[in-house]
């Protein structure tokens, strides 16, 4: 990876939800599938760096058994 700049290290908190719909199927095992939205602000310790923000989203799928 060439023309990269200065490498940093950012944290924050992660702020989400999840939209889903759960069903059962024939052996009485939960599934849920669904979307979940995320925020994340980000916030660096050297003051110099600026701060940023992650937004994104995943599609879910969750077995219980």
């Amino acid at each position: 990876m060439e023309n990269r700049g200065k490498d940093f290290f950012a944290a924050g908190p992660m702020v989400s939800t999840m939209l889903g719909y759960s069903f059962d199927s024939s052996k009485n095992n939960k599934r849920i599938i669904g979307l979940r939205p995320f925020y994340i602000p980000l916030f660096s310790a050297d003051k110099s760096m600026p701060s940023g923000t992650v937004l994104g989203g995943v599609l879910e799928m969750q077995f219980y058994f």
